[in-house]
C-alpha cells in the first residue's frame, strides 16, 4: 500500500489496486460508462491498517478525511449494458478484426516540452510512412461506423490531433495530404488559451522559472486541470512569469482553413480543457456545450466526435450529455485496440511519442496481432 503516482494521476496509476485499475478491471467486463468507483483513505487511515490498529483506535475526524492519493476502501457498482448484451452475440460473430486510433499533439521541435507532446517532424513523416505501407489508414468517422456496424477493418488506424496546435496545420496536414491519410483534429475551446497558446504551457514556463520538477509539479499541474476557468487564470498569474515563446494556438481563421480541407475533420476537446470527471452536471454540460457550440457555430459544420480532456475518465454522465449535444463518437485512452465490441463514446487511443517508424510499427503490431 502507498500512494498514489502523482506522475500518473488519479486515472492513470494501475500498478496497484486504484480507484483507476478497478475501474479497467471492471469496464473489460461490462463496458466504458458503465462502472462507478468510489474510494476513501488518508495516510492515516492507510498506516492504521497496515500496523493492524481498530477504528475504535482513531478519532472520528480523522477517518472522515479523505486524501484521493491515499485511498482505503473501494466501492464498485457495474452495471451490465443494454447496448453491449443487445450486440454480443452477434457482433463476437461478426468481426475479429482488431484496429487503432493514434493519439498526437505536437508535430515540431521544442526544447521546452516538459508534458512530452512533441514528436519531430522527420519521426511523424516515417510513421505516416510506415502506416501507408503496413496498415490501413483510415477516418476516426468511417472507423466509428465500422463499430457501429460491427465490422471492423483489420489493421485498420485513425490519426487523431488533441487541443489545437498551429503545427498541426503547419507541419502535420501538408505530410498527411501527401500521402492522402485523413485526420481528426479536437478543439479545445477559448477556457484553454494562455497568452496565445495554452494552460499547461504557461504552466510550464513558470515552473522552469521555479526550477520546479518531479511531484510538487505534477501536483501543480493536477490541481490547474480541476480547477475552474477563472481560478486557472487567477492561480497562473500568481505564478512567476516563464520565458516564451510559446507554442502557438491555432487562431480562428486557421482553423477554418483547416475546417476547409477535405481529409480533415472538426472534434470537440472541451471548452478549458479541464479535467471533466469530478464535475457537477451544470459545469460538466457547460463544458462540453461552450466547445461544441463554439465550434459548430464558427466553422457552420456539425461536431460529431469529442476526445476527453486526458484521456478520461469515461462516466455514464458525461455520455448521455454527449449524446445529447449529437456526439457519435468519443476518444479515451486505453492500452487495447479498437473492435467491433468497442463503445464508441470511450474508444481508445495509443498516444504516439517521438518514436522511428520502426518502433510505431513494432507497438502497432504487438498490439493488433499479439
Amino acid at each position: 500500500m502507498s500512494r498514489l503516482d502523482y506522475e500518473s494521476g488519479l486515472e492513470g496509476d494501475f500498478w496497484r489496486f486504484t480507484p483507476a485499475s478497478a475501474r479497467r478491471l471492471f469496464e473489460d467486463v461490462f463496458g466504458a460508462g458503465q462502472v462507478e468507483v468510489e474510494a476513501h483513505g488518508n495516510v492515516l487511515a492507510c498506516c492504521g491498517f497496515l500496523l493492524g490498529l481498530a477504528a475504535e483506535e482513531f478519532r472520528k475526524e480523522e477517518l472522515d478525511h479523505n486524501d484521493p492519493y491515499f485511498p482505503l476502501l473501494l466501492c464498485v457498482r457495474a452495471v451490465k449494458s443494454e447496448e453491449s448484451t443487445a450486440r454480443s452475440g452477434a457482433t463476437r460473430a461478426a468481426s475479429d478484426g482488431k484496429a487503432a486510433i493514434l493519439l498526437y499533439h505536437r508535430i515540431d521541435r521544442s526544447s521546452r516540452d516538459r508534458w512530452r507532446l512533441c514528436v519531430s517532424p522527420g519521426n511523424f513523416e516515417k510513421q505516416l510512412d510506415r502506416l501507408v505501407a503496413r496498415f490501413r489508414p483510415v477516418s476516426l468517422r468511417e472507423l466509428a461506423d465500422s463499430v457501429r456496424e460491427g465490422r471492423v477493418p483489420h489493421r485498420s488506424i485513425a490519426l487523431t490531433f488533441d487541443d489545437g496546435y498551429r503545427d498541426n496545420l503547419a507541419s502535420a496536414l501538408p505530410l498527411l495530404k501527401d500521402r492522402g491519410i485523413p485526420a481528426t483534429f479536437f478543439l479545445s475551446g477559448d477556457g484553454a488559451t494562455a497568452g496565445g497558446s495554452f494552460w499547461w504551457e504557461q504552466l510550464d514556463a513558470s515552473l522552469e522559472k521555479m526550477g520546479l520538477d518531479g511531484d510538487e509539479a505534477r501536483e501543480l499541474h493536477w490541481r490547474l486541470a480541476h480547477a475552474a476557468e477563472e481560478d486557472r487564470r487567477r492561480r497562473l498569474a500568481d505564478l512567476p512569469q516563464g520565458d516564451g515563446p510559446f507554442p502557438p494556438r491555432m487562431s480562428e481563421q486557421e482553423v477554418a482553413s483547416l475546417a476547409r480541407e477535405p481529409l480533415a475533420e472538426i472534434g470537440a476537446h472541451g471548452w478549458s480543457h479541464r479535467a471533466l470527471s469530478p464535475l457537477p452536471a451544470p459545469e460538466l454540460e457547460r463544458e462540453i456545450a461552450e466547445n461544441v457550440r463554439a465550434l459548430s457555430g464558427t466553422l457552420g459544420v456539425e461536431i460529431v466526435s469529442f476526445a476527453y480532456p486526458f484521456g478520461g475518465p469515461v462516466t455514464p454522465e458525461t455520455q448521455g450529455i454527449l449524446r445529447g449535444f449529437g456526439i457519435q463518437a468519443a476518444c479515451a485512452i486505453g492500452g487495447e485496440p479498437v473492435t467491433a465490441r468497442s463503445e464508441l463514446l470511450a474508444l481508445p487511443r495509443v498516444e504516439v511519442g517521438d518514436w522511428s517508424g520502426d518502433e510505431l510499427e513494432a507497438r502497432l503490431e504487438t498490439l493488433l496481432e499479439g
